[in-house]
């Protein structure tokens, strides 16, 4: 992501659950440590692509764990009344091995089937960033592979918001329910049925909802915010009126910014005193891109 000459070396080392090895000799012509070095690499696993974006030496993991369906896992997990208990998320028959090396079998069938919260989704993004403010998906997709520009290069908080039918029986003191959003990037705050749930900064994107779920219709909102560096690359493509160093440090204030605005016809939103980021870098992955999926878990006592 850098105009400079860079050269790096990537070791491919596979483990089991998508570990990589780590970017090694990434060198340079630039030396400066404002410079950013990094790595994208784009993936598609289970039907999803994405881009993932890597620091110099930093660990890369594909897919994003948060993506390995494995991490649905069936778990002991304490109970409060009985001591231990199985919170099994798939039908199975499940051996328990305790620490004193006694086994008990736990057959499962009554667990529900997962609900793809499909859409259609409306998408309302603020006013006055340069995008529709109102824009209908059939089909959850990123911010940043949208075909529109302005989209693409969006930077802020989009509001998406859908229904669904929730036609079983409501859960039960022994079941769980979680809403797990898949891949978001990079925050989301979501509320259902207007109650709100909390904010999810980091994967893995799931908060529990069974006590907020009601018959029939539910309406899911997810408000989705992203990384400022998408409309600085934007930006960086629109004339400044400014004087730079070669290094990319301001040399000097334009005059526009002693009257606390940027010209009248400009089509920048934003301004910094530093070229981090330049129009021809590619901006990393922005939005919710799901799949968005109700998950069942059912919780079996197992005595102590």
């Amino acid at each position: 992501n850098n105009n400079e000459e860079i050269s790096g070396q990537l070791n491919k080392k596979v483990t089991a659950d998508g570990l990589f090895g780590s970017m090694t000799e990434v060198t340079g012509r630039n030396s400066d440590p404002f410079t950013r070095y990094s790595l994208d690499i784009d993936y598609e696993w289970s039907g999803i692509r994405t881009r993932a974006n890597f620091e110099a030496h930093e660990l890369i993991t594909i897919p994003a764990r948060h993506l390995l369906e494995t991490t649905w896992q069936t778990q002991l997990v304490p109970d409060p009344q009985h001591g231990t208990a199985l919170l099994a998320w798939h039908n199975a028959d499940y051996i328990v091995t305790r620490a004193s090396g006694k086994t008990q079998g736990v057959k499962v069938a009554d667990v529900r089937a997962p609900i793809a919260l499909n859409g259609p989704w409306e998408v309302r993004f603020p006013a006055n960033h340069g995008v529709p403010e109102t824009l209908n998906m059939g089909k959850l997709t990123g911010w940043s592979d949208s075909g529109e520009f302005a989209i693409r290069k969006f930077s802020g908080t989009a509001t998406l918001t859908t229904t669904f039918d929730f036609n079983g029986p409501l859960p039960n003191a022994d079941e769980e329910v979680w809403l797990d959003l898949g891949d978001v990037h990079v925050m989301a705050e979501v509320q259902i049925n207007g109650e709100p749930l909390g904010t999810l900064w980091a994967a893995p994107y799931r908060v529990e909802v069974g006590k907020k779920l009601r018959p029939g219709k539910n309406t899911l909102t997810v408000s989705v915010t992203n990384l400022w560096c998408n409309r600085l690359i934007a930006d960086e493509g629109v004339k400044d009126g400014c004087k730079w160093f070669e290094t990319g440090a301001l040399a000097e204030w334009p005059e526009w910014i002693e009257d606390g605005k940027l010209p009248e016809k400009s089509q920048r939103l934003t301004f910094t005193t530093w070229k981090h980021w330049r129009a021809e870098n590619v901006p990393p992955p922005s939005g919710l891109r799901g799949p968005v999926t109700l998950r069942f878990g059912k919780r079996i006592n197992l005595g102590d």
